[in-house]
Formats: structure tokens, C-alpha cells, sequence
């Protein structure tokens, strides 16, 4: 995953909603989310299609490690 950075990776939800295609491109460019602010503070996380399904790939494979290891204790416990 790409370090976000903040003078680069942060934009106003104005900003954002004005120049949506532009952003999309640099998104889609860089791999990089984008972080959309409302009032200064982030509301939102813009990431590539390909950004995404590497986040859920991992969150998948954690998940299913954890399993293995709570299942593996629990045979170990139960002997």
C-alpha cells in the first residue's frame, strides 16, 4: 500500500466533486488513495478498483490465518 501524503493525497470534498474525472485519473495514475475532506477534517477514502481488492485480499488472508491459529489452539487446548 502507497504512504499517503498530505500536501499531495488530501482534497476538499469542493474541490473533489468539481474536478471528479481528473481526480479518478490521478487515482487510477499513482494507485494512491485519496483522502476527501469535508470542513478539514477527512470524510472519505477514494481508492483505485485494483487498491481495493488488494485491501480485501488481505483482509481475507488475515481473517484466515487468525481462524487457523484460534483453531489450532483450540486443538492444542483440548488435548
Amino acid at each position: 500500500m502507497h504512504n499517503i501524503r498530505i500536501s499531495k493525497n488530501f482534497v476538499p470534498v469542493s474541490e473533489f466533486k468539481a474536478q471528479s474525472a481528473a481526480w479518478l485519473k490521478v487515482i487510477a495514475a499513482e494507485g494512491a488513495p485519496l483522502v476527501v475532506s469535508q470542513n478539514g477534517r477527512p470524510a472519505a477514502v477514494v481508492l483505485s478498483p485494483h487498491a481495493y481488492e488488494a485491501l480485501i485480499d488481505q483482509a481475507r488472508f488475515v481473517s484466515a490465518v487468525s481462524e487457523g491459529n484460534a483453531d489450532a489452539e483450540a486443538r492444542t487446548s483440548y488435548r
